[in-house]
């Protein structure tokens, strides 16, 4: 039997081609496009782009970041914080040529120093009040604190005896008061960074060693310590100066 021949027409006829030439026609508009833009180009752009790559992805340059720079009180005491050994002979010395504060003792404890001051040494009973017999003796000290960079912490500490002077409310405030005013004498002696002032009261007594008599522990326990901490002067929440 004779086969039919298919007409153009005919439903079984494919139109694959058709989408093969659309496919071409958007390649060729697409390849003439981009050789338009080529030939289109702006030479100041272009030039722009061409230092822009140039810059951000040569290795030889070096990259400057624009920063704050410190001021002059950063940089003193960001440069160097003295090693608690070294200081530790350091301080010994200068205590050494500062006559009316022989009580101090000075005591290494791990990362810190602790530069203990007796009340009885440099205020009256139960008070705040710097001795007039002792205040140069107190400058003297503020003016070797003042050459330390370390980080410097006032502790104040008081016996369980209550006050009765009227002046303090609390054992508390008082050891808030004496810390504060020792703080300042550091302050006005030159020591620029700032110092967290502490008050502990009478709440640290029970650490006093049994052994010693309890007239001893309460001589012992009425103190303000200056604590020099192994690290710079960075700012705490509870800083006053």
């Amino acid at each position: 039997m004779e086969k039919r021949k298919p007409h153009i027409g005919d439903s079984k006829t494919g139109n694959g081609w058709m989408l093969i030439f659309a496919d071409l026609l958007s390649l060729m508009l697409t390849f003439f496009v981009l050789l338009f833009s080529m030939n289109s180009v702006q030479m100041s752009n272009w030039e722009a782009v061409v230092k822009t790559m140039t810059r951000q992805f040569n290795p030889e340059n070096i990259a400057i970041s624009e920063t704050p720079h410190d001021t002059a009180s950063d940089q003193a005491f960001s440069a160097q914080v003295l090693n608690l050994r070294y200081l530790e002979s350091l301080m010994q010395q200068g205590l050494a040529s500062v006559e009316g504060l022989e009580g101090l003792t000075l005591s290494h404890r791990g990362d810190r120093l602790i530069l203990s001051v007796p009340a009885e040494i440099i205020f009256e009973d139960k008070s705040a009040t710097i001795k007039q017999e002792t205040e140069t003796a107190l400058k003297e000290l503020a003016g070797i604190l003042a050459r330390v960079n370390n980080r410097i912490y006032i502790s104040g500490h008081t016996n369980r005896a209550p006050i009765d002077n009227g002046q303090y409310l609390s054992n508390w405030e008082l050891s808030m008061s004496r810390s504060r005013v020792i703080a300042g004498m550091i302050s006005s002696g030159g020591y620029m960074g700032p110092m967290t002032v502490l008050a502990y009261a009478d709440s640290r007594f029970s650490e006093l060693s049994d052994s010693l008599d309890l007239s001893e522990r309460y001589q012992l326990a009425e103190r303000t310590d200056i604590v020099i901490a192994n690290k710079g002067y960075k700012k705490d929440l509870y800083d006053i100066f």
